[in-house]
């Protein structure tokens, strides 16, 4: 991994606004009070050792080499490998997803064949983990947010089609599309929750692209990729019973029956990415992303078979499945100790890391239990549960469903789909003509607020319980 030099200039600077300066993402979950670690970076000494740092917190003192944490490009080496196996391809356009914690893009030839990609960290986690916190820093100031996502795709863009002038598709939550195109969110944060736009229409940006698209949202909280998931997944194009749920920073779950489309937003935050967890971080190298019982001892993999670093989204999910089936975890949520090691690996997973994510996986059941609700059916009536986004697709079903995550009859159902949303792009990019029916699509979708919601508010309490959910 490249190293990233601290010139001078940044001088008695804390490390993370020197890196913000230099355009190199630096995530501050917590706001930058030294809480979450996921900050943390290698200071490359001078004898060519590292020093592990907490950017938010370390004053430079002298020029400095850092690594930045979880950077998720690609190296040079690797681009040119995908680049070569794409034959005689020739770009065609760009489609990108602005992810709340990524962004991810791809270079696309005519026929949808993907020639090239690169993601990255989003350059807006320097402002916060979630969308809430996004949308509170920038009712201080939205510029800063909307130059530092700006930046980073045009430097996506000209790290993949430097030479190209190319129409694109430009897909994310939508908050994140507000911040894109430089309007106040801070509605979005507040009752009634009403977007300026909700999008579904072309948008010009010089130094990116000379024809852009962003497609449609439904409301504040249901945004463009999940629309671009509905139409990359079949919705209104099949008779199926489909559950489409994109789990990662946010939570979007959408429900088709019987011609109908309802649709909510839950309570997510960032822990499945690892924000706000202790030992917490990405699934990159390094990272604990499966955790289970062998003979005698707790096992585990590491992303890459690295040594452990962390523990990211899967691997939390399943560690809790081995503690609950050993008995060290109660359905409450209680241990006796204030934190359980996962075998030999040096990392445990604490009770304040445990709280954290029973709440989420309560809301994400409780979201679903709700829209099965509205369309008069149970889990059993579900054909398909399909399960969108980096971490969704990486899940094992079967670990969410025995913390009560996902209802239990859904788990046989259940399928790894991918990022739904760049897929959705990549539609729409090759094909136009299908913009009228993403459109269509977002107007049959009917928001479930479940703030109010009877339902969600009872089946919340009854799924903090860790077990299986039937």
């Amino acid at each position: 991994m490249q190293t990233v030099t601290i010139t001078p200039a940044y001088e008695n600077q804390l490390l993370s606004d020197a890196m913000r300066a230099a355009g190199v993402p630096c995530p501050l979950p917590c706001g930058g009070r030294g809480k979450c670690g996921n900050c943390k970076v290698a200071v490359e000494n001078a004898d060519g050792t590292f020093t592990y740092r907490l950017a938010c917190q370390w004053r430079i003192r002298e020029p400095a080499k850092v690594l930045p944490p979880f950077h998720l490009y690609k190296p040079p080496e690797e681009r040119a490998a995908v680049t070569a196996a794409s034959g005689t391809s020739m770009p065609f356009g760009l489609a990108i997803d602005i992810g709340t914690t990524t962004v991810s893009a791809l270079l696309v030839a005519e026929d949808g064949t993907i020639i090239d990609d690169c993601h990255a960290l989003n350059a807006q986690s320097h402002f916060g983990a979630d969308v809430l916190s996004r949308i509170h820093a920038a009712a201080a100031a939205l510029q800063p947010l909307q130059t530092a996502i700006l930046s980073q795709l045009r430097g996506m863009k000209q790290s993949l089609a430097a030479p190209y002038s190319l129409p694109c598709v430009i897909t994310g939550n939508t908050t994140m599309l507000h911040m894109l195109c430089g309007l106040d969110p801070t509605p979005l944060g507040q009752a009634p929750f009403t977007p300026r736009s909700r999008f579904g229409r072309d948008w010009k940006c010089d130094g990116l692209s000379p024809a852009i698209y962003l497609p449609p949202c439904i409301c504040a909280f249901v945004g463009a990729d999940i629309t671009c998931g509905m139409l990359s997944c079949g919705f209104g194009q099949t008779d199926e019973t489909l559950l489409l749920a994109d789990v990662g920073t946010n939570g979007e779950l959408v429900l088709q029956h019987d011609g109908k489309i309802y649709c909510c937003s839950t309570a997510a935050g960032p822990a499945f990415e690892g924000a706000e967890i202790s030992r917490g971080m990405p699934a990159v190298s390094g990272a604990i992303c499966k955790v289970y019982q062998g003979r005698e001892s707790i096992n585990f993999a590491v992303v890459n078979d690295a040594r452990p670093m962390g523990i990211c989204g899967t691997g939390l999910l399943s560690a809790l499945r081995v503690f609950l089936d050993r008995g060290e975890l109660d359905e409450s949520g209680y241990i006796e100790n204030d934190s359980l090691p996962i075998g030999r690996s040096g990392i445990s997973v604490t009770q304040a890391d445990i709280r954290k994510l029973q709440l989420v996986k309560a809301s994400i059941c409780a979201g679903i239990e709700t829209l099965l609700h509205e369309a008069g059916i149970t889990a059993a009536d579900v054909d398909k549960t399909l399960l969108a986004g980096g971490f969704g697709t990486s899940l094992d079903p079967a670990d969410a469903a025995a913390i009560g995550m996902i209802p239990a009859e859904l788990a046989s159902k259940a399928i790894g789909v991918g990022n739904t949303a760049l897929q959705g792009a990549v539609t729409l990019l090759c094909h136009p003509e299908r913009k009228a029916a993403i459109q269509t699509l977002a107007a049959a979708a009917r928001e479930i607020p479940l703030a109010t919601h009877p339902v969600f508010g009872e089946a919340f309490i009854d799924r903090m319980a860790f077990g299986l959910a039937s």
